[in-house]
C-alpha cells in the first residue's frame, strides 16, 4: 500500500532577491581583496559587464556581457545609433538594475573612439558610468 499524503499548492509566488555580496576584485594587481556589497558591488558588476565580450568566454552564460566589440570598424553614425541599445541590453540582464538613461556620446581621446556617458539606476542608488569605445 502506498502512503497517502495531502499536497497543497499555492498560486502565490514569493520573489526573493539574492544578496549583492561578492568578492572585491583588484583588476590592476590581479588580487581578490575581501568582499563588497551594495553600491560598491553594483559598480563592479557594471564594470565587468561593460568590459566582458558576450559569447567569447566559456565561463560566462550567453546572456552575460555585451556585443560592443562588434562595432569596431563600423561607421561612426552606426556606432552612435547602436551603442545605447547594446549597453542597455547588456546591463538590464541584472535584476538589480532598474533603468539606464541620460546617454551622452562624445569624441573619445583617440581619433577612432567615442566616449559614452550614462546613468544607471539600481536598487541601491544611481551610478554614473563612462566608457570609451573603439570604433
Amino acid at each position: 500500500m502506498l502512503p497517502q499524503q495531502e499536497v497543497v499548492y499555492s498560486d502565490e509566488l514569493e520573489v526573493i532577491n539574492m544578496p549583492s555580496l561578492t568578492y572585491k576584485l583588484d583588476f590592476e594587481n590581479g588580487n581578490i581583496e575581501g568582499t563588497i556589497d551594495g553600491m560598491e558591488a553594483m559598480e563592479q558588476v557594471i564594470d565587468k559587464i561593460i568590459n566582458t565580450a558576450r559569447y567569447y568566454h566559456k565561463i560566462y552564460p550567453d546572456w552575460y556581457g555585451n556585443e560592443i566589440y562588434s562595432l569596431i570598424g563600423q561607421d561612426r553614425l552606426y556606432v552612435e545609433s547602436e551603442i545605447e541599445r547594446m549597453i542597455k541590453e547588456a546591463l538590464l540582464t541584472d535584476d538589480r538594475i532598474i533603468e539606464i538613461k541620460d546617454f551622452t556620446i562624445l569624441d573619445g581621446e583617440g581619433q577612432e573612439s567615442i566616449l559614452v556617458r550614462f546613468t544607471v539606476h539600481t536598487i541601491f542608488g544611481e551610478i554614473k558610468v563612462k566608457k570609451e569605445v573603439d570604433i
